[in-house]
């Protein structure tokens, strides 16, 4: 009997470990950055996606927990793609299924942490943030675990 790794033999189930690994890692800076970071707030002449973007890159290069958080959130959406479209070769509807909640619940979760900066860091935000982030462990978590892929 030949011993294959996991990647080897089913590189979903792969991603999503790294999916899971990553998200726990940006579970603990982003705690890090609520609880330890003061992030400037936005004013009406600021509003935008560009210019809030460029304030988040500006504030990162001052606070390098949040930076990594950023630029970490920006790989997880690259990342849960790639796997989602690699799950599209799969037989198993399931792992298409968690796949895709995965990529929805990553995207969720970068787009309210961007609103959480530029719009004032409302708990509303701060809460769709964490959820999503909780459905997308949970659905890399399921992809990861299943028996076949």
């Amino acid at each position: 009997m030949v011993n294959r790794s996991i990647s080897t033999q089913n590189p979903v189930q792969a991603l999503s470990g790294v999916m899971v690994g990553l998200l726990l890692i940006q579970f603990v800076l982003g705690m890090y950055t609520n609880l330890y970071v003061t992030l400037p707030t936005m004013n009406a002449g600021h509003n935008g996606i560009p210019m809030g973007f460029h304030m988040m890159i500006a504030r990162g290069f001052t606070s390098p927990v949040f930076m990594i958080h950023m630029m970490l959130g920006v790989f997880l959406v690259v990342l849960s793609l790639i796997t989602a479209l690699k799950s599209l070769s799969s037989t198993k509807s399931s792992t298409k299924l968690w796949s895709g909640i995965g990529l929805v619940a990553v995207v969720v979760a970068g787009y309210s942490g961007l609103t959480f900066f530029m719009d004032g860091q409302h708990n509303s935000d701060s809460f769709t943030m964490a959820i999503a982030w909780l459905i997308a462990l949970s659905a890399y978590l399921l992809t990861m675990l299943q028996k076949e892929i």
